[in-house]
C-alpha cells in the first residue's frame, strides 16, 4: 500500500509541474500548440484541458481554452479553400473532448452550443457505420469512429449527470440525436 501512495504522490508532483508549464505557455488566443511556440490547435488544446483538471486547475485558463475551442472547432473544420484547416473528423472528436473536459464549465458561453454543433456535424457526416478520416472518403476510419463514439458516450453521460432539469440545446432532448452513438 505504501508503494501505491508513493506512486500517487509522484503522479501529483508530475501533473502539477506539467500543469505549471502549460499554464505559463498558453497562447494569446487561449489555446495551446504542439510545442511551446506553435500556433494553437483544437487537438493540442483539448489534450491540455484534462491535464489542468487533473492538477486541480480551473478558472480563467480553462475558460480561455474553452473560448478558443468554441471559436476554433467550426472555423478549423471548414474546407481549406474556405479558410479552414480541412474537414477532418478528428477536429470534431477532439473538440468535443476538450469541451467536455471540465463539466462544471459546460454552461460557459458557447460551450454547449459548440458541442451541439459538433453533434450536428457528426450526424451529417457519418458514412456507413462510422466516420471517415477526412470528409469525401467513403471508407470508415476505425480510429476516428472510436474517437467519435467515445466522445458521444462522454457527452451522453455528462448530460445524464446534469439531470433532466438542466438547460441545454433542445435537439439533445430527442432520441434521434443519439442514433449515431447507438448504432
Amino acid at each position: 500500500m505504501k508503494s501505491a501512495h508513493v506512486g500517487l504522490a509522484a503522479f501529483e508532483t508530475r501533473a502539477g509541474e506539467a500543469a505549471r508549464t502549460l499554464l505559463h505557455n498558453q497562447g494569446y488566443d487561449g489555446g495551446r500548440g504542439l510545442t511551446l511556440t506553435s500556433v494553437s490547435s483544437i487537438v493540442n488544446t483539448s489534450e491540455v484541458l484534462p491535464i489542468l483538471r487533473a492538477a486541480g486547475i480551473a478558472g480563467q485558463p480553462v475558460r480561455q481554452g474553452l473560448d478558443f475551442l468554441t471559436g476554433a472547432v467550426p472555423e478549423h473544420s471548414r474546407p481549406r479553400p474556405k479558410g479552414g484547416r480541412g474537414e477532418h473528423t478528428r477536429f470534431i472528436a477532439f473538440g468535443l473532448a476538450g469541451l467536455l473536459s471540465h463539466p462544471r464549465f459546460f454552461h460557459h458561453t458557447g460551450v454547449a452550443e459548440t458541442a451541439a454543433w459538433c453533434v450536428g456535424w457528426l450526424e451529417d457526416h457519418q458514412v456507413d457505420h462510422g466516420w471517415p478520416e477526412v470528409l469525401g472518403l467513403d471508407d470508415t476510419s476505425l480510429h476516428q469512429t472510436a474517437l467519435v463514439v467515445h466522445r458521444l458516450a462522454e457527452l451522453r453521460d455528462a448530460l445524464h449527470d446534469f439531470g433532466p432539469g438542466s438547460s441545454y440545446p433542445a435537439r439533445w432532448r430527442s432520441p434521434a440525436c443519439w442514433s449515431a452513438s447507438n448504432r
